[in-house]
């Protein structure tokens, strides 16, 4: 069964692959870093007031990525943090605490964003949020083990649910009697419909190909490359019209601004 998810999470993962794909480019990289070295200390102040204790979270999840053999999970401590830190990053996402200096830094984010192809209203707050996610420690893409993030943490960053949740009972005697296939059966039919209804509310399925698009879309624009070049270096091979439909409608996706 494919994972369903919101509109939000299908453009924040689009988001995040092509930050990603930028945060690899050694040249954005390093203007990056020239104008983070700058704006640093105002970051950190942002997270003095509204992450106090996020020197503790940046040790817990260094913890987590050091103790190789473990499952990756954070301690009580560490996810109540986490959750903090997610419902600080919605505000911040959000506006409603960007002033003063951050502005100055938003603004020449944008602008370094705009010089590199990716011309949007949201370039400029997601570098700071990156930046601040790199300061803290959390790069999912780096971090090994990767850290299993308890849903309870990524609730804050989305709304309210539109259904209960499904919750489904096994008697032990109906494992003793019963027949587990049937039972297996049953529970199967109840969240193929569950699933149903998410899908009737408006969520939809999580696309497979995002980061394969945002690869596509980052090699055409930043690296000015022509479509059919592109498909002739893709494995197994690719259609150029498939990939110039897929660039456009991700480019659209992000509102992603082409003059």
């Amino acid at each position: 069964m494919p994972k369903l998810t919101v509109p939000e999470r299908t453009y924040g993962k689009a988001i995040g692959s092509l930050i990603n794909l930028y945060k690899k480019e050694p040249w954005f990289i390093e203007e990056l870093r020239g104008i983070r070295g700058v704006y640093e200390p105002e970051v950190i102040n942002w997270l003095d007031s509204s992450v106090p204790q996020w020197r503790i979270l940046r040790s817990e999840l260094k913890k987590k990525r050091d103790q190789a053999n473990d499952a990756g999970t954070l301690s009580d401590e560490g996810a109540e943090l986490l959750k903090q830190f997610s419902h600080s990053i919605r505000r911040f996402y959000g506006g409603w605490n960007v002033s003063g200096i951050l502005l100055d830094y938003e603004k020449e984010l944008r602008n370094l964003a705009n010089r590199w192809k990716l011309k949007t209203n949201w370039s400029g707050l997601t570098l700071i949020i990156s930046h601040i996610n790199d300061i803290i420690g959390i790069n999912p893409e780096r971090a090994e083990p990767s850290i299993e993030i308890p849903v309870e943490v990524i609730e804050p960053m989305l709304d309210k649910p539109p259904l209960p949740p499904l919750k489904y009972e096994v008697t032990s005697y109906e494992l003793m009697y019963g027949d587990q296939g049937e039972i297996i059966r049953e529970f199967t039919k109840r969240l193929s419909d569950y699933a149903k209804s998410l899908k009737s509310s408006g969520w939809k399925e999580l696309p497979s190909a995002t980061e394969r698009h945002a690869f596509w879309w980052f090699e055409h624009y930043v690296h000015g490359k022509l479509y059919p070049e592109i498909a002739g270096e893709c494995s197994p091979v690719v259609d150029a019209e498939g990939i110039k439909r897929a660039v456009s409608d991700f480019r659209k996706l992000l509102g992603i601004k082409i003059k």
